[in-house]
């Protein structure tokens, strides 16, 4: 029940912690790198240090932005591609019908 309480407890300062990681202080961070400690030692499992949580937070974002950036550039260049040969193509069945 213990380690129950305290998994919860170790998922209410992660989520924290993602909520506000780019905007924290020098001192909060510290703090919070204690109270993960400490939480580690109680729980007798190893818990991520909070650096990596908001590295790995950090990464998923950008990840997340560029996935979006790279389908909207696929989508764009494929567009342009079926417009230009699709074009292309009526132009050369408009040329071969005018000259049959």
């Amino acid at each position: 029940m213990l380690h129950m309480f305290y998994s919860v407890v170790e998922s209410v300062i992660s989520s924290a912690i993602i909520c506000r990681g780019s905007s924290i202080r020098a001192r909060d961070l510290k703090n919070l790198n204690k109270l993960i400690k400490k939480a580690d030692s109680v729980l007798g499992t190893p818990l991520e240090p909070l650096e990596l949580i908001v590295q790995r937070r950090s990464f998923g974002v950008c990840s997340k932005i560029l996935q979006i950036f790279y389908k909207s550039v696929v989508e764009s260049v494929i567009s342009s591609a079926i417009i230009f040969w699709g074009s292309a193509i009526r132009a050369r069945d408009l040329k071969k019908n005018s000259t049959s």
